[in-house]
């Protein structure tokens, strides 16, 4: 008998170093972990106008299935105002996510007037969004809380 590896033995060799990492890590590694992913997005509303947001989603996300749950933060300018939110979210995959659904409470601050919002009033909102492969749809209601003098110096 030979004792030299045969072709077959070292093809299950190298697919036993190969994926024995990984293995290592989905069995003897943790399920869960704590992970943090940016949130970036170019947009257009109509109480902003066309804006920009960056953001943070952190929370625990499984190893088995890459899916990331937990709070966000994000800061959004556009044209006619400005956004501050935060809530709760869910994504699947890492970023950019194939799909992504939250929930949000926001405070807006508009600077110019639109066809929604009048100039230098600040609301308080609430709103709901969906993302499949990088198109976000969403539905919002807010309400006016405070409104002031577009003049200064006086």
């Amino acid at each position: 008998m030979s004792s030299k590896p045969t072709a077959a033995a070292s093809v299950v060799a190298v697919l036993l170093l190969i994926g024995t990492p990984a293995l290592a890590k989905v069995v003897g590694g943790p399920a869960e972990y704590h992970d943090l992913q940016p949130l970036a997005a170019v947009s257009y509303s109509g109480p902003l106008g066309l804006s920009a947001s960056a953001g943070l989603l952190s929370g625990t996300r499984s190893a088995c299935t890459q899916t990331l749950s937990g709070g966000f933060v994000q800061a959004e300018a556009g044209l006619g105002g400005g956004r501050l939110s935060a809530g709760v979210a869910a994504a699947l995959s890492t970023f950019p996510a194939i799909a992504a659904i939250g929930a949000k409470a926001f405070v807006l601050r508009s600077w110019s007037s639109s066809s929604t919002l009048s100039e230098h009033q600040t609301y308080l909102g609430a709103g709901v969004d969906l993302t499949l492969f990088h198109a976000k749809v969403g539905v919002a209601g807010y309400q006016r809380v405070s409104a002031t003098s577009a003049r200064r110096g006086a």
